[in-house]
């Protein structure tokens, strides 16, 4: 989909920097991008750009001198000047010269959108989405206006992010410039935002009427009424549209109902009238499909086995391609006042007693890609496909609305665009991914509970899209560059992967983001590419790029306003994993769910996170399952308010700002970016109030409050902390522990103290091939020792040692050095010579020495990062049937760099049709719990001939059970049905275990195969 740039007002240009380069300005002067408001007195104010100079300060309004504070290269902070809210205006100054002036707390108009998508009807509503739209702070006298030509509009919603107003009922029809104030002092009496188009109600299908009764349907009688309603359906289309009317009752469907443009598909009421199809094997593709300007309203719709259920089916559309080729895209598509229920249950398969799982048929409820003017209002939307990745909707495009809907089931949803809005929608057991294309998007009062499918995120930026990335994730995937003005021309590394091959073209109207180097953090538009090496962008950039500056190329996701969410029950709240631009979560409330968090990373191409503002978010109940990233093993975690680390060395998270955000028990603020401004937030009941692992001399942290907070501050080195901090646990930890009382043996104040962790080089080759049997010589496994607690920096030097056990020998103790990331050094590995291999926990004894104190303790550590069986015998088998030969596998035979096993690359087209099987035996020698899980949720594992995990139960699903001392037989069966059906990306299959600390080599061991 081409998302075209909206009409930037003047005024929004001032602020983002735009003509930076004006005449008085000189070329190495600073240079301001972006700044952070809306901002009240007291607060503080975060710029980013760069030049900062020499004895840099800030002049606003044109006379006043604010200190500043440079944080980085890109980032600075000053003190918002006086002692009430009001419009600023300031130049960042240095001993080299001045910036083109910026504006804080300007009416800053995003977009604008009216009850008819693109344009408003006389009497409808006009709605203007941006920041400082109306006051900010509590209090703050003023009003905000909006101007439509020259009349003034009744406003009935004002918000510091949104304003909605009532178009006059008389109001001429035509295009009228749009103005705005927001009621704060200082600044001009109006500003510019755009114009807009006010014209009569789009008529997308005519009122005639065409009853399906009078075309031979009959309700209640069981019968197919497929006929009559394609025929109610052809003369609707042959009088070039018109209303298809379903009376009161049920009718039956047996294949596609498919609605011609401009028809409206309109039952009685959704209590009163339903269509439904019957249950089979081989379901229509589509239940209902429409190309554009077409609408469903008032109905019950309902299917068991289905496929899709709503589809705007386009070339495009199903396509999903970049260019949205504007007049043969999905368009006017109108679904209120429904019922979908689209429910899955249990099959009964041929043979007796078993049930065929509906998984297998993939598809989603509702898909309406790439469209313009959409709208889904008052829907029940339910769908469930056995929980796996069924989606509710798919429900993207340019000028959308979805709102007051009430969605059930397993699965996901996809939302997105450009200027569209989510609001006020009711969720259970739904994760919703926002679209990889995503600008000028408006969610709001929006609650979702209950999670419990795989315990996902609520929101997510998951899966943006990059022109290219590097083969090897990590690699920075990023192209130098010169540029002379709008031209660009591009060089790239060695190892890229084109995401739309030749098909450069495709990324016209999207951005080229500088991600690194001079002017980090610009980005422009594409308006041509001759190459992907050569093209032009929509204008010359403010900090103009040098050889160190690296480019990308991607569709970004910008503007996007989340504020007054409700979410319960969640992996995490509210995610940016995948990227955002100069985006604000506001207001919004979360119960053991994570909490609201983002990072830039290099995920399938670098993704880059700038610009955003958490703003008065509240955790009222910080303890979830399995942490706020959903993947913490232990179980439990806490809720957090932040940004994660980039996963690799770039700082592609840049100038966030945290206010006013509260966390009331068992959750942190962690925040890992480059230029973050973090002030006046609240954490109570917690074991560590505001932490950091990267970037914390970047950090302006100010006027911050903590009620029973064990550790206020936590690994913030270098950062600017006001009013300071004396760090008094510290203090007494460490005169504790050079008289000799410091309590080693409590695993709260070692926590505290150190949050020390051993951590074996993750996979390394040697040693799986160790604990697979086949290498039996001595080897050398790197190992590094890392810290997060109150006294890390304090640790001078670190030597470990583990003691042998069950064969194993490990060289005695190995003393570390110390490097970037903790003490590092190589421990001496002996496997057994003979018998029987295993893997197991490591009990490490570890001695710590700093300034004055020595101290020794122990933890237990894994030799791998995961615990998959790697001796393993497979077959093939016909269905249903037991194997009558079995074969050993080779270590690694068949398999990925995780040990999953692939049938298709073991027996390639001999296991199309047939059952996969792999067996594995263990003997346990004390009694030992484990707890165990397997990969492809197609298949099922069973313990010594008794069913474990059901073929289609979730992947996240795990059995516990406690081994008694014996031999046991593990089987994992893929069958065929599922091999021939299923769509999974991912097909690998392992067995995975996990088990308590003190089980130790010589406990279980795994025993090889085919002996």
């Amino acid at each position: 989909m081409a998302v075209k740039n909206t009409k930037t007002s003047a005024v929004a240009a001032l602020m983002l920097g735009m003509g930076a380069l004006a005449a008085g300005v000189r070329a190495d002067a600073p240079v301001v991008a972006w700044a952070s408001y809306p901002v009240g007195a007291g607060d503080h104010v975060i710029l980013h750009g760069g030049s900062w100079g020499n004895h840099v300060r800030v002049v606003t309004n044109g006379e006043k001198t604010s200190p500043a504070t440079v944080l980085s290269d890109t980032g600075l902070v000053f003190p918002f000047p006086g002692a009430a809210e009001k419009i600023v205006e300031g130049r960042v100054v240095n001993d080299d010269g001045e910036s083109a002036p910026f504006a804080v707390n300007v009416p800053t108009v995003w977009w604008l959108q009216g009850d008819a998508g693109d344009s408003s009807s006389p009497g409808g509503v006009l709605r203007v989405f941006g920041r400082s739209l109306a006051p900010y702070g509590k209090g703050t006298p003023g009003k905000p206006r909006v101007m439509l030509g020259e009349r003034e509009l009744a406003l009935e919603k004002a918000d510091v992010w949104s304003l909605d107003a009532r178009v006059p009922s008389d109001m001429p029809p035509g295009r009228y410039p749009v103005r705005i104030r927001n009621g704060l002092a200082g600044g001009r009496d109006w500003y510019d935002a755009g114009t807009w188009q006010v014209a009569a109600p789009r008529a997308v299908w005519k009122d005639d009427r065409f009853d399906v009764e009078d075309f031979g349907a009959e309700s209640n009688d069981g019968a197919s009424d497929s006929d009559a309603f394609d025929a109610a359906m052809a003369a609707a289309a042959k009088n070039g549209g018109g209303t298809v009317f379903v009376p009161a009752g049920r009718y039956v469907l047996t294949r596609t109902l498919v609605i011609p443009p401009h028809v409206l598909l309109k039952g009685e009421d959704r209590s009163l009238a339903q269509i439904c199809w019957p249950d089979t094997m081989q379901p229509p593709e589509n239940l209902i499909e429409g190309s554009h300007s077409f609408g469903i309203h008032d109905l019950f719709i309902s299917s068991g086995q289905y496929r899709n259920g709503i589809v705007a089916n386009t070339e495009i559309g199903r396509s999903g391609q970049m260019d949205s080729r504007r007049g043969t895209t999905t368009h006017d598509v109108s679904l209120k006042r429904l019922r979908v229920k689209l429910v899955s249950d249990q099959w009964r398969d041929s043979k007796p007693g078993a049930f065929l799982p509906r998984y297998t048929m993939r598809g989603d409820g509702i898909v309406v890609r790439n469209c313009l003017r959409g709208e889904i209002e008052d829907c029940d939307i339910y769908c469930d496909k056995d929980a796996q990745r069924t989606l509710f909707f798919n429900f993207t495009g340019d000028y959308i609305r979805m709102a007051n809907c009430r969605i059930n089931g397993t699965g996901w949803a996809i939302f997105g665009g450009d200027r569209c809005i989510f609001e006020n929608n009711a969720a259970n057991n739904c994760t919703y991914s926002i679209s990889s294309v995503c600008r000028h998007m408006f969610w709001s009062g929006n609650r979702q509970t209950d999670l419990y499918t795989n315990n996902r995120e609520a929101v997510t930026h998951d899966g943006a899209k990059t022109a290219f990335c590097a083969k090897k994730r990590g690699e920075q995937g990023c192209a130098s560059g010169t540029v002379d003005g709008t031209r660009v021309r591009l060089a790239y590394p060695p190892d890229i992967t084109w995401k739309s091959g030749t098909n450069f073209n495709a990324w016209v109207g999207y951005e080229l983001q500088i991600t690194d180097g001079r002017g980090v953090g610009q980005a422009r538009a594409i308006t041509s590419m001759k190459s992907y090496e050569e093209l032009e962008i929509d204008r010359p950039f403010d900090l103009v790029p040098d050889a160190s500056s690296l480019f990308v190329i991607v569709a970004e996701r910008k503007h996007l306003i989340y504020v007054d969410n409700d979410i319960e029950d969640a992996g995490v709240a509210i995610q940016l994993y995948g990227g955002a631009t100069d985006c604000v979560l506001a207001r919004n409330r979360c119960r053991r769910a994570g909490g609201f968090h983002g990072s830039g990373r290099d995920y399938h191409g670098v993704i880059t996170c700038w610009f955003v503002q958490f703003l008065g978010n509240v955790v009222e109940e910080g303890n979830c399952h399995r942490g706020s990233i959903g993947t913490d093993w232990r179980g439990a975690g806490g809720s957090l308010i932040g940004a994660f680390p980039p996963n690799v060395r770039w700082p592609f998270s840049q100038t966030y700002v945290y206010r006013d955000n509260e966390i009331r028990s068992n959750g942190a603020l962690f925040i890992s970016v480059k230029n973050a401004l973090v002030e006046k937030n609240t954490v109570r009941r917690s074991d560590v109030g505001i932490s950091s692992r990267r970037y914390q001399e970047t950090m302006y942290v100010a006027n911050n409050a903590f009620d029973r907070v064990d550790i206020p501050y936590h690994h913030l080195d270098g950062a600017r902390i006001t009013p300071p901090y004396v760090d008094r646990m510290r203090e007494q930890m460490l005169s504790a522990l050079r008289a000799g009382t410091f309590k080693a043996k409590s695993r709260t104040q070692m926590r505290r103290a150190f949050a020390l962790s051993v951590k074996p080089h993750p996979w390394h080759r040697e040693m799986r091939a160790a604990a697979a049997g086949v290498r039996r010589t001595p080897f050398d496994l790197p190992v590094t020792v890392m810290f997060e607690g109150v006294l890390a920096k304090d640790v001078r030097s670190v030597s470990l040692a583990v003691p042998a056990s069950g064969g194993w020998n490990f060289g005695g103790a190995v003393a570390l050095e110390k490097g970037a990331d903790g003490f590092t050094g190589k421990m001496r590995i002996t496997p057994p010579k003979e018998g029987a291999v295993g893997l197991f926990a490591w009990p490490v004894a570890v001695t710590l020495a700093g300034d004055g104190w020595t101290l020794a303790t122990q933890v237990w550590t894994d030799p791998l990062t995961q615990y998959r069986f790697l001796s393993w015998e497979t077959a093939l088998a016909e269905p249903g049937k037991q194997p009558t030969a079995w074969r050993k596998l080779k270590h690694l035979e068949g398999m990925d760099g995780h040990e999953s096993v692939f049938p298709e690359k073991l027996y390639g087209e001999a296991q199309k049709g047939r059952d996969f099987h792999m067996r594995t035996r263990i003997n346990v020698i004390n009694p030992t719990r484990f707890s165990f899980t397997r990969g492809n949720a197609a298949c099922s594992l069973s313990l010594d001939g008794k069913e474990l995990i059901r073929a289609g139960a979730s992947l996240s699903d795990a059995v516990a059970v406690t081994l008694e001392p014996g031999e046991h037989l593990f089987e994992i069966v893929r069958p065929a049905q599922s091999a021939a059906d299923r769509t999974d990306s991912y097909k690998g299959i392992f067995l995975h275990c996990t088990f308590p600390e003190g089980c130790v080599a010589g406990d279980w061991v795994q025993v090889r195969m085919g002996n």
